[in-house]
C-alpha cells in the first residue's frame, strides 16, 4: 500500500561489526523460520562479526521461537509488532531472509513477504522459487541460496555478508517496482481487465 511505501526511513546505526537479520510474518510450519534458527549457530561461527537475528510475527511456531529466543543469545523474539515497527524493523536490517520451503502453496501464492523487503530497497536472501523468480528477476537486491537447510542458509548468509558492498539494491529500485507493478490499485485494475473479459 502507499503508506507502507511513503514511511519515512528512521535508521538506527548499528556498529560496523554488527549485521542483522530479520523475518517477520507468518509463523507457521513450511517457511523454513526454524531452520533460518538452526542456522544461526552456524553463521556465528563462521563470522567475526555480531550477527543477530530478528524474528517478528505470530502463528503455530511462536511459542516455540519465544522458547529458543530465551536459550540464544543472538535470537531476538519480538512477537507481533505494528506496521510502522515492521517497517523500522525491514529498514535497519543488514539483510531479510525468506527461507521458505519449495511448497505448491508458496511457489504459486503472491509473493507478499519480499514484496515488502523490495518496497522498502531491502537486500534480500530467498528460497529460489518460481513466484519470485518471475516477479522479482529485475530487482538487483534479491539474491536465492540453494536450498533452505541450515547449512545452506549459513553459507549462502556468510556470501552476502562477504560480499555485502556489492549487493545493496540501487535506490528507489525496489520502490518503483512495486509502485509499477503491485500496489492495491494496480491489482484491482488487473483484476477489472480480468472480469471485463468475459
Amino acid at each position: 500500500s502507499d503508506d507502507f511505501l511513503d514511511y519515512p526511513k528512521k535508521i538506527i546505526h548499528q556498529p560496523k561489526n554488527k549485521f542483522t537479520l530479520f523475518h517477520h510474518g507468518s509463523l507457521e510450519s513450511g517457511r523454513g523460520i526454524i531452520k533460518l534458527i538452526k542456522s544461526l549457530p552456524i553463521i556465528i561461527k563462521n563470522e567475526s562479526m555480531v550477527i543477530e537475528l530478528k524474528i517478528a510475527g505470530s502463528g503455530s511456531l511462536e511459542n516455540r521461537i519465544e522458547s529458543l529466543s530465551q536459550k540464544m543469545n543472538n535470537l531476538s523474539f519480538l512477537g507481533r509488532i505494528d506496521r510502522e515497527e515492521v517497517i523500522n524493523q525491514i529498514d535497519n536490517a543488514s539483510l531479510c531472509v525468506v527461507p521458505f520451503e519449495n511448497s505448491i502453496g508458496n511457489s504459486t501464492s503472491s509473493p507478499l513477504k519480499v514484496m515488502e523487503y523490495v518496497s522498502r530497497d531491502k537486500v534480500i536472501l530467498a528460497s529460489e522459487l518460481p513466484n519470485f523468480l518471475n516477479d522479482f528477476e529485475n530487482y538487483s537486491g534479491l539474491f536465492f541460496m540453494n536450498d533452505n537447510n541450515p547449512n545452506s542458509i549459513a553459507k549462502s548468509v556468510s556470501n552476502c555478508i562477504k560480499n555485502y558492498k556489492n549487493y545493496s539494491s540501487k535506490e528507489n529500485e525496489g520502490k518503483k517496482l512495486i509502485r509499477d507493478h503491485f500496489t492495491w490499485k494496480i491489482q484491482a485494475k488487473k483484476i477489472n481487465l480480468f472480469l471485463n473479459e468475459f
